[in-house]
């Protein structure tokens, strides 16, 4: 069964940053995780729990999306400033089984199960199809080489070049971020 959760960057305008910013996220997304300041100037992370069903995970991250769009003026471009880092959508994904247990493993060795090694082949492999979706408007979050965004068609832990990168995580929360 697939499990996803996503992490959405954001910068909002100057004048918001110093204004509460945190704990606005916190009252917009109560069910996620803690919202994050970002590495760009003005730029927030906030992330979602990860959901079973897919159709409502799509339909809650876009209205929180739009919540965040109307309540802090949030710019989720890709690049919207020259100089400063990119905003991204990160998808979390796993697999469990029927009974709730993660398939995405990694034994005492660095080992990774085959059901995570099988669906790091696949993504991969339609990656340059799926690109329309996760940068539909402006690929330069891509181009500037030192801003934590995927450069390489490739996977592996901890690595914010590549386009799958692996966080290192305990053997029961491993999953695969999408970039």
């Amino acid at each position: 069964i697939p499990v996803i959760g996503a992490e959405l960057e954001f910068y909002v305008p100057e004048g918001l940053a110093e204004q509460g910013v945190p704990d606005t996220l916190a009252c917009l997304n109560p069910e996620g995780y803690p919202p994050e300041k970002e590495r760009g100037s003005t730029q927030y992370e906030i992330a979602t729990q990860p959901q079973r069903d897919i159709h409502a995970f799509i339909a809650s991250l876009e209205a929180l999306r739009q919540e965040i769009t109307t309540t802090l003026k949030a710019d989720f471009s890709a690049k919207p400033h020259a100089d400063d880092y990119g905003n991204a959508l990160h998808l979390h994904v796993h697999l469990e089984d029927s009974r709730g247990v993660n398939q995405f493993t990694r034994d005492a060795e660095g080992e990774y199960s085959k059901p995570m090694l099988y669906s790091i082949g696949g993504l991969l492999a339609t990656m340059k199809e799926a690109l329309p979706i996760f940068s539909p408007h402006d690929r330069s979050r891509f181009e500037t080489p030192g801003m934590h965004a995927p450069t390489h068609l490739c996977w592996g832990p901890n690595n914010r070049s590549a386009a799958l990168p692996l966080p290192v995580k305990p053997p029961n929360q491993t999953h695969i971020s999408y970039h």
